[in-house]
């Protein structure tokens, strides 16, 4: 009986780590496919932020007096809109006459559009939605045209309850 007992509980001791590494081969899965994920969204991302605004930002902010601005932040409508709850999303974009990338139509709404999307899932949605259009299965991929663009960035704006 003891022997009985004493296998018993060495099949269970087996059992119990079998299901734990089970358990750690499905997490292990699961964050590779996270990974991926995260790999394609930022590669879809990244095929429409044809200029990104960040280091002209950070140039204009280095370059601006201490208190440029601070009109702005005082204006009724401006506290108004910080104190409003809901969801919002703010997108910028700088047209440098020293980069003409940056003064391409399709280049501005794409850029605006790829923000939009990182800032709220619905919006991703609607840019992931338009790039399958673009790379329709079995046929070449198109380029984005600046005539869809318009009516893209609205259904992406449309997520939010407010976009400046």
């Amino acid at each position: 009986m003891t022997a009985l007992l004493k296998y018993l509980s060495t099949q269970q001791n087996i059992e119990n780590r079998v299901n734990d590494i089970e358990n750690l081969l499905r997490q292990t899965r699961d964050i590779e496919t996270q990974i991926r994920l995260d790999k394609q969204r930022e590669k879809l991302l990244a095929e429409f932020l044809y200029v990104d605004p960040c280091p002209t930002f950070r140039t204009n902010m280095n370059l601006r007096f201490e208190s440029t601005g601070l009109w702005l932040t005082k204006d009724e409508i401006f506290q108004g809109w910080m104190k409003e709850i809901g969801t919002r999303a703010v997108a910028y974009y700088y047209c440098d006459y020293k980069d003409v990338r940056s003064q391409d139509v399709l280049h501005m709404l794409g850029t605006i559009a790829s923000q939009l999307a990182r800032q709220s899932e619905f919006s991703f949605e609607s840019l992931e939605r338009y790039h399958e259009q673009l790379q329709p299965r079995n046929q070449l991929r198109r380029p984005p045209e600046v005539k869809e663009l318009p009516r893209l960035i609205r259904d992406m704006a449309g997520h939010y309850d407010d976009v400046r």
